[in-house]
């Protein structure tokens, strides 16, 4: 994914970095829009992380070519 990535101070709450959500955009394993009552325009989206850890990014997608 060529992706604009726009990142919120929560996104690496976990130690994670932007080259590692940057990289589980490129490795994802899969990626679908939540089916749920209080999360519209939300993405569930499995990766790994530079490390080759699977790690899973919750984001909004803002246009065609960008994400938050």
């Amino acid at each position: 994914m060529d992706a604009g990535i726009k990142f919120r101070r929560s996104a690496f709450k976990h130690g994670l970095t932007d080259a590692d959500i940057r990289h589980a955009f490129e490795t994802m394993k899969y990626d679908a829009e939540f089916d749920e009552p209080d999360t519209e325009n939300k993405h569930l989206l499995i990766g790994f992380d530079r490390n080759a850890n699977l790690i899973e990014v919750l984001y909004n997608p803002i246009d065609e070519n960008s994400v938050r």
